[in-house]
């Protein structure tokens, strides 16, 4: 799977793998389980700033439409998860975005059944 051209409100950014590629942000990791999923997938992230701060999700789907928005808290050096309800999503591949205020901080693929 390779992805080259990733389109962000409006932005155009190229990555050659963009889940690994990104610029250094707050969030030392994600993880997303369990990937696959057809009911519900939980979002861990962790944070690496001395802040709380509150980030945007976003899931994208293959055709670079926004599936589901939501916003998710992380408290300053710890690690938060939250529950999302994906059983509404069609079968398919679905990049989570997290953003940092206006900047891509991380991005990992979801596989829905």
């Amino acid at each position: 799977f390779k992805l080259d051209n990733v389109r962000i409100k409006g932005v155009l950014r190229t990555y050659q793998q963009p889940w690994q590629d990104l610029p250094k942000t707050s969030i030392k990791s994600m993880k997303l389980a369990p990937n696959p999923a057809n009911d519900g997938v939980k979002l861990t992230l962790e944070s690496g700033i001395t802040v709380t701060k509150s980030y945007i999700v976003n899931v994208i789907d293959s055709y670079g439409n926004t599936a589901r928005t939501t916003t998710m808290r992380v408290a300053a050096n710890s690690t938060s998860s939250l529950d999302m309800n994906i059983s509404t999503l069609k079968a398919g591949l679905y990049l989570v975005n997290i953003y940092d205020g206006s900047t891509l901080a991380t991005q990992q693929r979801l596989v829905v059944e």
